[in-house]
């Protein structure tokens, strides 16, 4: 794929990332190469949507996401579109 990632598949991204075991903000960050407002913004939309899940905060103050039924849909769904329309 070339040139810039469109909002969808950034949050594919974000959501294979967590999906992946990476469920700290930062560390979902890093892996999804994203800078911290616009993962926290992506972050917050798609707990709205239900996509991911965020566990009750440690005692640290740390967050943890996971991603749920919906979000691997998501993921399945995205994927085989893109069988589909790269003839694969």
């Amino acid at each position: 794929m070339t040139g810039k990632r469109s909002h969808m598949e950034i949050e594919i991204e974000v959501l294979k990332t967590i999906g992946a075991g990476e469920t700290l903000p930062t560390r979902i960050m890093y892996k999804s190469s994203l800078s911290w407002r616009p993962l926290h913004k992506m972050l917050g939309e798609m707990l709205e949507r239900g996509l991911i899940e965020v566990a009750p905060a440690t005692p640290t103050g740390r967050r943890h996401y996971s991603i749920t039924d919906k979000g691997r849909e998501a993921i399945r769904s995205f994927s085989w579109v893109e069988r589909v329309l790269n003839g694969m």
